[in-house]
């Protein structure tokens, strides 16, 4: 796949993180849990590509954005070992 391709498939799939939220309401049950999570979690959404940052606004890419949560989700003890 191109560069070009690539970024086609990305367009396509991407969604305000507003209109995204409803996708998952049992894990962001209002904008503002959300609005958090962003806040808190920024640079390792954008870093794997889940949050895009455009001149309109943010957009979440529904793929990425999905399996980072979850990860990021996940509660690990001081050890790094899940609780």
């Amino acid at each position: 796949m191109t560069i070009d391709q690539t970024a086609a498939v990305v367009a396509a799939r991407i969604r305000p993180w507003r209109d995204f939220r409803g996708q998952l309401p049992h894990l962001f049950p209002t904008e503002a849990s959300l609005r958090w999570f962003i806040r808190q979690h920024e640079q390792a959404l954008t870093e794997s590509g889940a949050l895009l940052k455009l001149s309109r606004g943010n957009f979440i890419d529904p793929d990425p954005f999905k399996a980072v949560a979850l990860e990021l989700m996940t509660v690990t003890d001081p050890q790094g070992r899940q609780a």
